[in-house]
């Protein structure tokens, strides 16, 4: 079979890709991406270049630039109309959501399965969710245009299959487009350490990655540092200072703590975990959160809301804690419980980190290989 993936930026899309050479069909790729910097692709794809404006200028500038959301909105619906123009005959197409309608319209009337790749959870859901967080920390929040929101929900309607990395994004559709959704787990192709260190001596150390404050729960987190008013604890955000100052609650709550720490930066992440004693992820809103399984690979004790698609692939209890999501009280329990308890962090760091490890040894029996099975079965039943 001859399959197709159309998609701006790559992100976990080299998966599909290789995959689909396992199966010994061809792929071609039609991207916004330089080839020069399609760096994990397997060898073997077809490359096609298919310019997005914005997303070039962001490129060339180094993601330096502050680009309104209205212009992220228009660069898809440009890089859709381009690519529906160029897109070869194929068997099927996987495209990205939000830049894939006019795409997928066109593939089907050449013969092929359209597949939507949806991280996220269902556009109405998130957009709700965010709006809500807006409102309790004081801060901007631009809607999606009604255009560009039904666009989306018209490439839910559309395809012919949905794939979503979480249950945790499947369960927000409806039922009529559940029914067309299928799980396809990333398993978060991460660096891990050979083993579980042990830290010298120093203040106990919370750490959490994210840019976006409203959807990592960042509220939350914040709230419940204060509750536990630990003077003799860091907690470390590594996020964007500019950002978090646009929202006045979260802004006062770090001001009014002196042992939180804004990290802007560090060339690598994994220096950034070795300096924490936990790690949490206190998501509201995440379809996977790539930084959980990154701090678990580091050998790093972990707490993450149920809302992280990533947490669904660890056990609770046994290789991270799991906690509610919107609950500063959650947040504080679960940060105490693995600050007095010595022993809860070591087995939550060395089952975290063998089940890493484990879940990235063979790609072939990978929960994103089985559902990508699980998807040419149903899109393809007499094969």
């Amino acid at each position: 079979m001859h399959t197709l993936i159309a998609s701006e930026g790559l992100t976990h899309l080299e998966l599909f890709a290789q995959a689909q050479l396992g199966l010994g069909n061809t792929v071609g790729l039609y991207t916004t991406t330089p080839k020069g910097r399609v760096k994990r692709f397997p060898p073997g794809y077809q490359y096609h270049f298919v310019p997005g404006p914005v997303q070039l200028m962001r490129g060339a500038f180094k993601n330096k630039l502050n680009i309104p959301r209205w212009a992220y909105d228009w660069d898809s619906n440009a890089f859709d109309r381009m690519c529906s123009m160029v897109v070869e005959k194929s068997d099927m197409i996987l495209g990205a959501a939000s830049s894939s309608l006019y795409t997928g319209r066109a593939a089907k009337k050449k013969g092929a399965k359209f597949v939507l790749d949806r991280a996220c959870p269902d556009i109405r859901v998130q957009e709700r969710v965010v709006a809500e967080e807006a409102k309790k920390t004081k801060g901007p929040f631009s809607p999606a245009p009604d255009w560009f929101l039904q666009r989306q929900i018209a490439e839910y309607e559309e395809a012919d299959f949905i794939v979503s990395p979480s249950e945790y994004s499947r369960s927000s559709f409806p039922p009529h487009l559940k029914a067309k959704n299928i799980l396809v787990r990333l398993t978060g192709n991460v660096k891990t350490v050979p083993e579980v260190k042990t830290h010298a001596p120093r203040p106990f150390t919370v750490g959490v990655v994210g840019g976006q404050p409203l959807r990592k729960g960042y509220l939350y987190l914040l709230e419940a540092w204060k509750q536990l008013g630990w003077s003799d604890a860091r907690l470390l955000l590594r996020t964007s200072t500019p950002v978090i100052k646009e929202y006045q609650v979260l802004a006062d709550l770090i001001n009014s703590q002196p042992n939180v720490t804004m990290v802007d930066f560090v060339p690598d992440i994994a220096d950034f975990f070795q300096q924490c004693d936990a790690f949490i992820l206190p998501s509201i809103d995440d379809g996977f959160g790539l930084a959980l399984f990154e701090a678990v690979g580091q050998g790093i004790p972990c707490i993450a809301t149920s809302n992280s698609g990533a947490s669904e692939l660890l056990k609770a209890g046994e290789e991270l804690m799991v906690i509610e999501p919107f609950s500063a009280k959650a947040i504080a329990d679960g940060l105490t419980m693995l600050r007095e308890s010595p022993e809860l962090r070591q087995k939550l760091a060395v089952n975290g980190l063998n089940a890493v490890k484990a879940l990235q040894v063979d790609f072939s029996k990978s929960q994103y290989k089985l559902g990508i099975d699980e998807l040419m079965r149903r899109a393809f039943p007499s094969a």
